[in-house]
């Protein structure tokens, strides 16, 4: 099996409740919408107060915010690098 993501970001900065937030959406286009389950089931102890998910489809929605835009991308890139990981395994494994 051989898998291509797609990835969508939109990073965006608003103030909330007077403080200045980095907020970031990601839509991450799977192969089909098992494998979106899959991995959003298998990513969800590690998103717990950093991610919010959604799958709609294929496709997993991920929403995060932080207080600065570093803080921003270091969530970002553990939870891509987590959903590599994932992806990998599940080729691996059929």
């Amino acid at each position: 099996m051989v898998a291509y993501i797609s990835l969508g970001i939109i990073i965006e900065k608003k103030t909330i409740a007077h403080a200045m937030k980095s907020l970031c959406t990601l839509e991450i286009q799977l192969p089909d919408e098992t494998t979106a389950q899959n991995i959003s089931k298998a990513l969800e102890l590690d998103n717990v107060g950093y991610i919010e998910t959604r799958v709609e489809g294929s496709i997993i929605l991920a929403r995060t915010e932080a207080d600065d835009i570093l803080s921003l991308r270091n969530t970002i890139d553990d939870y891509l690098a987590c959903i590599d990981i994932a992806l990998k395994s599940i080729i691996h494994s059929s």
